[in-house]
């Protein structure tokens, strides 16, 4: 569809009159605030079956298309706006139904950090829009709007108006950091006074010492863009929020540490396995530390040691330098010889085992258990570490199949687990599944890197799952679809040396537009699309620049403009350069001075159409007339220097003859497939309806 229909089409649809059920699964009305038509193919293509777009020219004009009470989003071009606070505020009391997400310049996204920050603005783009940061963008205006639709009271705060001056941070630094302060006063109270409750949700201020049985390596610092998240991290992310649901569950209904494998210590270590630094999970096992420990004392004191001593041996192996562990282990101490080898199986049982060999040691130098019992205890537990070892790589390297983490990065990597788990002694059937799963994901990703054109990691890929004994057939084929890429790309190679050296040949010969399909423009851009890294590409680039921009001077000295100016489109395609900014700036004064061609008004393409508004005095006096004007349309289809040439009666209908033209948008009219400003002329007639 084209770009005029496709607005035609938006501007056609019938808003409803009430505001209407939102969902996610529901199309929400878009606004798009520019004056700048282009935006539209940029904004429309990627949102097309998820919503209902509508271009609007100003505030005004979205303020009579908004339905009271509707919600939706409104993508704003701020990119010409002065005073950005003062118009943040306005469209806010326009639109508090809906979220916004803002178009400007990259240089101004420090202008926006306020608005982010208090949730005035959903997102901030910069132009050109990147298609998939869009949709991202645009499904969390989607929850936004949603929120404020279910949530009035929220969507009223959310759109309030800035303040006229930006606050100082210093004072809101101290109010967020009092405010953090007290929350964990209020926290740490409730720990210790209530450790049945539930856990707040909270990221941490900062991370918490590494829970038992995560990773030893973190996860790498995220980049500070936010890239697209792919399939794998989704679905990882939705496991994480599952484990940390039942994990509040669990602390909700007390399971603790038991039942085994659904209690909220494993569920929240068992979060931290697909992310090492979850704030949630981080706090959760400290918040469930503290419960423990207050456990303890209590269970001693009701003589219940095989309870209190699982708890402090779990207790520990969460926080192993809590100062409550002191007082806990020399009480403890002097019941050791009414515990006998209870202690011990209580480290055991909560996984402990460096602290159960300890306690095996003590025991021994005491001689409080005999040596064969102690032999057996030592045997017992160095084969539940090595199993558990075993079992918790066996968790991760499954984890980091799921997450598409395979080979990267080196020591976190689904790759590296399974070698780990290898080396600590997992048994052969343990390890089937796992490793045929891993091969077949090293196949499925080589395929992907080869569509990629992506060859060194392809081969990678390749290389790691012919090390884990892919099947003969599999490995079979890839091996020969990859070197058929690997011989593409050596075709490839061929094919981009000969379109360098055509490109300089066409340079050479002069012939740097036409013929279209075998011009050294032509040839430039196919080496550039094809290898944008190419090592001559630079060489190339700034000779065909330099040649463009010749022939652009040449074309102006023979007053040939429209070449020159085609001429010079084609040099900024290529790059830029100082001579190229003289030669336009040497075309805009040529344009300048000339007169716009006249034509028909009847021969222009309305493509937003002439509303008339009746002046109001006319109307009641019964006034009909008309208006005569003059116009220019510019290069944007845009209409500049309106004046009126003659009317009757006089003055009556001239300014909203000149209002309703000054709306109108018209199709460029082209020359030489360039647009050109033109001079046209229209009667407007005033009529009352008869009826």
């Amino acid at each position: 569809m084209s770009q005029a229909a496709r607005k035609t089409s938006a501007a056609d649809l019938k808003l409803p009159a009430t505001p209407p059920t939102t969902s996610r699964s529901s199309k929400l009305p878009v606004f798009l605030l520019t004056l700048d038509d282009t935006l539209w193919s940029q904004v429309g293509p990627p949102l097309e079956g998820e919503c209902t777009l509508r271009q609007v020219d100003t505030p005004d004009e979205l303020e009579h298309t908004i339905v009271p009470g509707q919600t939706g989003i409104v993508v704003w071009d701020a990119r010409e706006t002065n005073d950005r606070p003062a118009e943040l505020g306005r469209l806010s009391r326009l639109s508090s139904g809906y979220a916004l997400i803002v178009l400007d310049a990259a240089a101004n996204a420090a202008l926006w950090k306020e608005a982010l920050l208090t949730q005035q603005v959903s997102s901030v783009l910069s132009v050109p829009i990147e298609r998939e940061i869009l949709k991202e963008a645009f499904t969390r205006a989607r929850a936004a709007a949603v929120a404020r639709e279910s949530s009035p009271a929220a969507s009223a705060m959310a759109f309030t108006p800035p303040p006229p001056r930006r606050p100082p941070w210093g004072w809101v630094f101290a109010a967020v950091a009092s405010a953090a302060l007290l929350a964990g006063g209020y926290l740490l109270y409730r720990g210790l006074s209530s450790p049945e409750e539930a856990p707040s949700r909270a990221p941490a201020a900062q991370p918490p010492r590494a829970a038992a049985g995560a990773p030893a390596t973190p996860s790498p610092v995220p980049p500070a863009s936010t890239p697209a998240v792919s399939d794998a991290e989704r679905a990882a992310d939705e496991q994480v929020d599952s484990l940390l649901e039942k994990a509040r569950q669990a602390m909700r209904d007390r399971h603790y540490i038991d039942p085994p494998d659904q209690n909220a210590l494993a569920f929240y270590q068992n979060a931290l396995l697909y992310d090492p630094n979850n704030g949630e999970a981080q706090q959760g096992l400290e918040r469930l530390a503290q419960i423990l420990f207050a456990r303890v004392q209590s269970d001693l004191d009701d003589k219940r040691y095989d309870l209190a001593l699982q708890a402090l041996e779990t207790a520990r192996s969460i926080r192993p330098d809590d100062p409550h562990l002191k007082d806990l282990d020399a009480h403890i101490a002097a019941l050791r010889a009414e515990l006998g080898p209870a202690q011990i199986q209580a480290a055991i049982t909560a996984k402990a085992f460096d602290r159960a060999l300890e306690l095996i040691d003590e025991a021994s130098r005491a001689k409080s258990i005999p040596p064969a019992r102690l032999a057996q205890m030592r045997d017992e537990v160095q084969r539940l570490q090595e199993s558990s070892d075993a079992t918790r790589l066996l968790k991760l390297l499954s984890t980091r199949i799921q997450q598409d983490r395979l080979l990267e990065p080196h020591e976190d990597s689904a790759l590296y687990y399974l070698q780990q788990a290898r080396q600590a002694g997992a048994t052969s059937e343990a390890l089937q599944e796992p490793t045929s799963a891993l091969t077949k994901r090293l196949l499925a990703d080589m395929h992907a890197a080869l569509d990629l054109h992506r060859i060194p990691d392809a081969e990678a890929l390749l290389a790691a799952a012919r090390d884990l004994g892919a099947p003969a057939k599999a490995l079979s084929s890839a091996q020969r679809e990859f070197k058929a890429a690997l011989d593409g790309q050596t075709r490839e190679r061929a094919q981009h040396a000969q379109w360098i050296e055509t490109a300089r040949s066409r340079i050479a010969q002069g012939a740097l537009l036409t013929p279209p399909s075998d011009s050294a423009l032509y040839y430039f851009n196919q080496v550039k699309s094809a290898d944008p890294t190419h090592a001559e590409l630079p060489a190339l680039t700034s000779t065909l620049l330099a040649a463009l921009v010749a022939q652009g001077r040449a074309a102006l000295d023979a007053k040939d403009s429209s070449r020159a100016d085609a001429l010079a489109g084609a040099a900024a395609s290529v790059g830029a350069s100082s001579d190229l900014d003289a030669l336009k700036a040497a075309i805009a004064q040529q344009n300048a001075h000339a007169t716009p061609t006249l034509v028909p008004a009847s021969s222009l393409v309305a493509l937003k159409p002439l509303r008339l508004e009746y002046p109001q005095e006319a109307l009641a006096a019964g006034t009909e007339g008309w208006v005569d004007l003059t116009f220019t349309v510019t290069t944007e289809g845009k209409v500049t220097d309106i004046a009126v040439a003659d009317s009757a009666p006089h003055r009556v209908f001239d300014s909203a003859a000149r209002t309703a033209i000054a709306r109108v948008r018209y199709q460029p009219v082209l020359f030489d497939g360039k647009p050109l400003a033109v001079k046209a002329s229209l009667h407007v007639t005033f009529r009352l309806d008869k009826k």
